[in-house]
Parts: C-alpha cells; structure tokens; sequence
C-alpha cells in the first residue's frame, strides 16, 4: 500500500510498503530523519512569537524526568523546560505557557492542586496530567482533573504503529 502525502504545491511525496519516505517527481528517498523544514519553521514561530514558550516540569513528588527523546524534541521547537517547585512556589509563575505533571509517585498537595486549577481557570493555562497504570490512588491529582471533567482510569493505551506516539 502507498500513502501520498502533499506537503504543498508542486511537491509529491509518497511512502512505500516499508515506510520510506521517496520524492513522487525524483523517485528519490528522503532521509526519515530529516528536519530541517520543522526547524526552519519552528525558528520563524520563535523569532516571530517574541519569546520562546515555557514548559515548567512539577518536582518533589518523585515524578520521572522527561526522556531525552521528548527533551530533544521540545529543545527543536524551542522550548525553555524549567523545574517548578510547586509547593514553595506563589502559584505557577507568570511565564508558564503549559505545566506538565509527570507520573508522580506522591500525591500533589491540595495547594498545588489549587494553583494548577487557577492557572488553568484564571490564566487560560494548559496542564499535561502523566500518571503511571497501577498506581496508587491521589485524590489531590484526581480532584483537580475532575473539576474539569476528567477522571484517571487504570486502563492502559496501547499505539500500535511504531511511526506513531500518543
């Protein structure tokens, strides 16, 4: 099967049965790894924007690092990742544009949870909610995603395609 991908005009690109990525109008193979085009865009987004985004990462719950993949790939599109401790902080600082929460092993305490929901409420602010399947119950966490309609479910995802994250 071949799937024909149109990234703009005058440009073909389809990719074969083993996923490789070949040039419609050269028949050539373009490098899988190739991003030069992202990074070209990404740079004007970030000149443009006026400043880079902030992705403050939530500590002191026994949360897991980023993995170098996800790191690298936030570096490529600008990104400034940050450590928050949010519990001796005023609030989510006035810079953040997204928090992350990442599988903490401890639950948040009902101050944090606060300045998480004011930050989205009040600021417009995003939140990414990781959690770990299996893991202990934290009603902080849990109160929090269920004032805005969400409720942590120990079922597990499972993305099957290789060429596709979730």
């Amino acid at each position: 099967m071949t799937t024909y991908i149109n990234p703009g005009p005058g440009i073909a690109i389809h990719q074969n049965v083993y996923k490789t990525p070949v040039d419609a109008t050269t028949g050539e193979q373009v490098p899988s790894n190739f991003i030069a085009e992202s990074a070209i865009t990404n740079a004007i987004a970030s000149v443009t924007a006026g400043k880079d985004p902030v992705l403050y990462v939530v500590k002191g719950h026994g949360e897991k690092d980023l993995s170098e993949a996800l790191s690298t790939r936030l570096a490529r599109t600008f990104y400034d990742v940050r450590d928050l401790g949010l519990a001796a902080a005023a609030g989510v600082p006035d810079d953040a544009t997204i928090v992350a929460l990442v599988s903490p092993q401890r639950d948040i305490l009902p101050g944090e949870a606060e300045a998480l929901s004011a930050f989205l409420r009040e600021r417009g602010g995003k939140v990414l909610v990781m959690t770990d399947i299996g893991a202990d119950p934290q009603p902080n966490v849990g109160r929090l995603l269920e004032g805005f309609g969400l409720v942590i479910r120990p079922w597990l995802v499972v993305e099957r395609a290789g060429d596709r994250f979730l």
